[in-house]
């Protein structure tokens, strides 16, 4: 398995494997889970802004960014 493939086992938490099993997949690309990943988190941000007990967390400040229209 080389860095930019993960196999589904990785991925089997929050509605990943329905994703790949759709397009008929067993293994899936960072850059090919990047998109469908982060529409559904910048959605679910919209609904929800509290996602972590964490104080700071760098991908979802960069989501909370886009959808205030600050990044493209």
């Amino acid at each position: 398995m080389t860095g930019l493939k993960m196999c589904l086992l990785i991925f089997s938490l929050h509605n990943i494997n329905p994703f790949v099993f759709f397009l008929g997949l067993w293994f899936i690309t960072l850059e090919e889970l990047a998109v469908p990943f982060s529409n559904n988190l910048i959605e679910h941000l919209k609904l929800n802004d509290k996602q972590t007990t964490s104080q700071s967390s760098t991908m979802l400040n960069a989501c909370r960014q886009f959808i205030a229209g600050e990044i493209l």
